[in-house]
């Protein structure tokens, strides 16, 4: 066909008996010609997207200078074309109201010039106008979070309980439909599902995104919209701190405050709820700095971060904060906590730790707190026995970071923000980092029972406190140190009147780092009598050994002395028979011992003196003092 084939056209019917008479002319049929000029472009107004029962407005455009715009759907013209306007970028244009909108079909645009009306440009490719809310809307969630820091990634998972055969991811900037993306559903027992992969993302995928569903036979008939999420593209500043204060871990019923802060200067903060039950009225709310949960239940119990922006500059956000997690505890009976060995550690040993329950619970937690706040906790799965569940915490070889408070809770792991009230806390002390100090009891180490007694520590560091333990076990609390006046610095332990026999040690320890403890001092035996009778019985026994020790030594002082007359007797023996007929009073000196000098008067006979000392030593005798 050529244009001279264009035109409106209509047909008669006759006889050939009667060819000059014809039957009324039929409705005409306008044939136009197409494909003569450039073809324009069609695009909806508000959203390429309908709803179901709603009115559409589709324009179509073009650079050339039509005098019309016409439009069909499905092959079949929609009445009279309209005339074309010059919009203020010089693009001719004419807009079509349609509605209510039921079904979809294939529609095209086409222009055309006034003195050739039946001579129109080349359609437009076809084009199709999905209507939505013919079914039940899916589910969209960006997993891990909405917030996305620059370069990473984002998945939007789009699932629904109806089996579609595809899903539908539409991107939305300014209000407007900027990209849709399509995906074969997976199906899985209970619905269908897909996950939409956007990233490494850059700051054009900082948009609204919703999703539909739809069937293969039907493409263009798509579900009612999700629920939009707003990505937000995070890095390009200082992220904020997210703190809980008091603690991250809050008691059923109890109050918790989460601050945002930043270096930078951030007008507003938002809250979002990463992991947990959404909690509706704090997503995206913004707050000054800090946001309050008064009283906690079960539904604040997840992961929060908060980021910050500037009002005046709503693209330009920080990046997020680093997760805190919310604890809400005592939600189930409290469990024990026990130290299998004493709470006292030497440095490099090992304690265990037991917590255990009644309850079947599929996991207990072990922290550690130090100076009022948690350090640190643990993790472990539940053993089951008859009767209950436990778990062993080893710790060890310790080191003085080990030192502080431990308390435990329960747990399921189906629930694993919600924990059981906490266990009643043991202390760890870590000891042998110091000299160690010196114990003494005043009035000795023996008491009567139901009397007082007095322990002292002592020790020339300069402690501030000092510590009393009996059988590995601390006795309460410490005593401040107090200076002497010999300079050391001690304090004084009044025990009774009730006082527990035992070995006792004191620890001397430093205000700052209270957990950590000295060596221990020698242990000092206390022994405990239990009537005025024992206790001189006692006394008795010991007057007993001192006396006997005295007179053993008496008796070898004697048998000494005894031994030395008898070899003075020999001495004189010898001596008479060399001059029986003179007898002199002589004076012998035969030694000298610790300034005390022995002397014999011996009965000799002048005769029997000798004129010169012999030679023979055997003559002479060396006397000791016993």
């Amino acid at each position: 066909m050529t244009p001279d084939h264009a035109g409106n056209y209509t047909c008669y019917g006759s006889y050939n008996h009667t060819p000059y008479e014809c039957s009324e002319s039929s409705d005409p049929i306008d044939i136009k010609i197409t494909g003569l000029y450039k073809k324009p472009s069609l695009s909806a107004l508000m959203s390429p997207v309908v709803m179901s029962g709603e009115n559409v407005t589709l324009s179509c455009i073009s650079d050339h200078q039509f005098d019309m715009f016409h439009l069909s759907i499905e092959g079949v013209t929609q009445r009279h074309g309209l005339p074309a306007v010059q919009s203020h970028s010089g693009t001719f244009q004419t807009s079509f109201l349609l509605g209510p909108v039921i079904q979809t079909g294939n529609s095209r645009c086409y222009g055309s010039f006034r003195n050739s009306s039946h001579v129109w440009s080349s359609p437009i490719d076809p084009w199709y106008l999905p209507v939505t809310g013919i079914f039940k809307k899916p589910f969209l969630l960006a997993l891990p979070t909405p917030l996305v820091d620059l370069g990473e990634k984002v998945t939007l998972e789009c699932r629904s309980e109806i089996m579609f055969d595809t899903f539908i991811l539409t991107s939305h900037k300014n209000g407007t439909i900027k990209d849709s993306f399509e995906l074969s559903t997976e199906h899985h027992r209970g619905g269908s599902q897909a996950n939409f992969l956007i990233g490494p993302v850059t700051p054009d995928d900082a948009e609204t995104y919703t999703c539909y569903g739809s069937f293969n036979h039907s493409p263009y008939e798509w579900s009612e919209s999700s629920d939009p999420i707003y990505i937000k593209i995070t890095g390009s500043h200082d992220k904020p701190s997210l703190s809980a204060c008091p603690s991250h871990i809050v008691p059923l019923g109890q109050r918790v405050e989460l601050r945002c802060d930043s270096h930078s200067v951030y007008y507003t903060f938002k809250l979002y709820k990463e992991l947990g039950n959404p909690i509706p009225h704090i997503h995206g709310r913004p707050f000054q700095r800090k946001f309050v949960f008064e009283p906690v239940t079960t539904e604040h119990a997840g992961t929060y971060r908060c980021y910050g922006f500037n009002d005046h500059y709503p693209i330009k956000i920080s990046a997020n904060s680093d997760p805190v997690k919310i604890i809400i505890s005592g939600v189930y009976r409290k469990p024990f906590l026990l130290a299998l060995q004493p709470p006292l550690v030497n440095l490099r040993e090992k304690v265990t730790l037991e917590c255990r329950s009644e309850i079947m619970f599929e996991t207990f937690i072990l922290t550690s707190h130090k100076n009022g706040t948690i350090k640190d906790s643990f993790k472990l799965s539940a053993e089951h026995y008859h009767g209950g569940s436990q778990a062993n915490f080893s710790i060890g070889p310790v080191t003085p970071d080990d030192a502080g408070t431990y308390t435990c809770y329960g747990s399921y792991n189906h629930t694993p923000y919600e924990w059981s009230e906490s266990g009643d806390p043991i202390d760890i002390k870590i000891t042998g980092l110091y000299k160690k100090p010196f114990l003494s009891a005043l009035m000795g180490p023996v008491v009567m029972s139901g009397e007082n007694m007095t322990l002292t520590c002592f020790s020339d560091l300069q402690f501030d406190m000092f510590h009393l333990s009996r059988t590995g076990v601390p006795k309460r609390h410490g005593l401040p140190s107090v200076q002497n006046h010999s300079g050391t610095f001690q304090a004084s332990f009044h025990l009774g009147p009730v006082v527990q026999a035992g070995n006792y040690r004191c620890y001397g320890s430093f205000r700052n780092s209270s957990h950590l403890w000295s060596t221990p001092s020698d242990p000092l035996y206390i022994l405990v009598t239990d009537n005025l009778r024992n206790l001189n019985i006692l006394i008795g026994l010991s007057v007993t050994m001192i006396l006997a020790i005295l007179i053993i030594l008496l008796y070898s002082w004697c048998s000494a002395k005894k031994t030395i007359m008898d070899q003075d007797s020999e001495v004189r023996a010898t001596l008479n028979r060399q001059d029986p007929e003179r007898e002199e009073v002589q004076e012998v000196t035969y030694l000298k011992f610790d300034q005390m000098i022995f002397k014999q008067k011996l009965t000799t006979p002048d005769s029997q003196i000798p004129k010169e000392f012999s030679t023979d030593t055997s003559v002479y005798m060396e006397v000791r003092k016993c």
